[in-house]
């Protein structure tokens, strides 16, 4: 394995701490956490229907803050899928069989992942969360397929 490949495992493993890290949180820290952006995105959106339309819209804070939390769930494993992918196929075109490594690599980690979660306080585990992951994931490790080997492509034009 080159060094360069073993560079980017280790960012891997490093950004799944990071995603431990906050599934290791308990519900307050949790529901804190999300409450701060929440918080913050309903201030915009008054900030901007009041200059726009010179009224306040009225926001759905508990809807908005189970959207923010499902998409922080998709982001952080569209990220991992990305590093995955990346790491695996170092300097080659992006095949079918790395990338499937990468979404099975992002399922058993989401999976494991949701499982820890139900050990920290007031938190539970959620297939549907699993799914969210895993297509976080999977949407990462597609971008990422097109991107590189469209790259590669132009160089071998070029």
């Amino acid at each position: 394995m080159k060094l360069e490949q073993k560079a980017w495992g280790l960012i891997a493993v490093a950004w799944m701490l990071i995603i431990f890290g906050f599934s290791a949180q308990d519900a307050a820290a949790s529901s804190e956490m999300s409450g701060g952006i929440v918080d913050t995105v309903v201030h915009v959106i008054s900030g901007l229907s009041e200059a726009i339309l010179g009224t306040s819209v009225l926001v759905d804070a508990e809807g908005l803050t189970f959207i923010i939390r499902k998409c922080a769930h998709g982001f952080l494993y569209f990220i991992l899928g990305i590093l995955v992918c990346h790491g695996l196929s170092i300097g080659q075109r992006v095949s079918l069989k790395k990338g499937i490594w990468s979404v099975l690599i992002g399922l058993v980690y989401a999976a494991s992942d949701e499982l820890h979660q139900r050990f920290s306080f007031g938190r539970s585990c959620e297939l549907r969360d699993v799914c969210i992951d895993t297509l976080g994931a999977l949407l990462g490790i597609i971008l990422y397929y097109f991107f590189k080997n469209r790259q590669l492509n132009k160089k071998t034009k070029e």
